[in-house]
């Protein structure tokens, strides 16, 4: 009866895990997307208030390699009173520390996933060993404990960087 029961519960949690990690893919890469799109914005007021090289800014902006406008002006305009370098420089800022938020996030949710989708995947080969085992219900509330844990990590990259 317990094998059952260490059958079904692991199969699930890998399947439900699986599904999850594709998912929160999606909603990672939909959420780099928009962070992706407002950087132009930001680069593009930066680049046309700023007294740095105006060659070497304009160039990077055609390229779109906008964390290097970001660098040049923030090199030239550090000190800067004008209002829209400070705002252009603290949207910028703002972008990236919300994709390095997110991408941080995913990570962990990711690496959690696996780890628990591998151990799931042993608990199955396991499971005969375990089911006679002096403490298959530990096995079985360990795995749930894993699963909580990544449902707490999802919730966190989905509700923590919701625009």
């Amino acid at each position: 009866m317990m094998d059952t029961a260490l059958y079904y519960t692991f199969s699930t949690i890998a399947q439900a895990l699986a599904a999850a990690i594709a998912l929160l893919g999606a909603f990672t890469l939909y959420r780099l997307q928009l962070l992706a799109a407002a950087m132009p914005e930001a680069a593009s007021i930066l680049k046309t208030n700023t007294s740095a090289n105006r060659a070497e800014v304009d160039a990077a902006f055609i390229v779109a390699d906008y964390g290097k406008v970001f660098e040049l002006v923030r090199a030239a305009d550090a000190k800067s009173q004008r209002t829209e370098i400070r705002a252009g420089l603290e949207k910028f800022s703002r972008i990236l520390g919300e994709k390095r938020a997110v991408l941080g996030s995913f990570q962990s949710a990711l690496v959690a996933s696996v780890i628990v989708i591998l151990g799931s995947v042993i608990v199955l080969a396991l499971t005969p060993a375990i089911a006679r085992s002096s403490s298959p219900a530990l096995v079985l509330g360990a795995g749930c404990v894993s699963l909580g844990v990544c449902l707490g990590l999802y919730s966190r990259l989905l509700l923590g960087h919701v625009a």
